[in-house]
């Protein structure tokens, strides 16, 4: 007994019996077809952006991090090494800046630099208590209009 196979019918048989999609049912497949990729190739910018702030954030948190483990380090150690300069003598009310690249690096031109590191004194801490309180706050990009910020707050003692 001979095996018989169904086949769908797509589109009327040709000359020789054999069955094809007509060409309206192609170009309605490559219509949504290219419909889809222009929707997807629109959102890749989209995507790329984010990923690019989202590193730079994480960045900056890590170079406040970074400032909290070395000023920490400073008031244990009296000799350590300051990798972000802080200033020996900060009175309250002023304010320090440095400029950092992109690995976190100081620099001293501001065409290298990514980010700005801001040190600013109070003479009151957020709780009202009179002990001197050492904002610190990460800037980007250096000399924005809108530049994003991430900042901290930690009591100021010296060493």
């Amino acid at each position: 007994m001979p095996l018989l196979i169904a086949r769908a019918s797509c589109a009327s048989p040709g000359s020789d019996g054999t069955r094809a999609f007509s060409l309206v049912e192609i170009v309605l497949a490559l219509g949504v077809i290219t419909i889809a990729l222009v929707a997807l190739l629109g959102i890749v910018p989209t995507g790329l952006r984010i990923n690019r702030e989202s590193r730079e954030e994480y960045q900056a948190q890590e170079i406040l991090k970074q400032v909290l483990f070395e000023r920490r380090q400073s008031l244990v150690l009296t000799n350590a090494a300051s990798r972000f300069g802080f200033p020996a003598n900060l009175a309250t009310g002023a304010a320090s800046q440095s400029l950092l690249s992109d690995q976190g690096r100081i620099v001293t031109n501001a065409a290298a630099a990514r980010y700005e590191l801001t040190y600013a004194l109070y003479g009151t801490n957020v709780t009202g208590s009179s002990k001197p309180w050492l904002g610190v706050r990460v800037s980007w990009p250096v000399g924005a209009s809108n530049s994003q910020i991430v900042s901290l707050g930690m009591p100021w003692s010296t060493p």
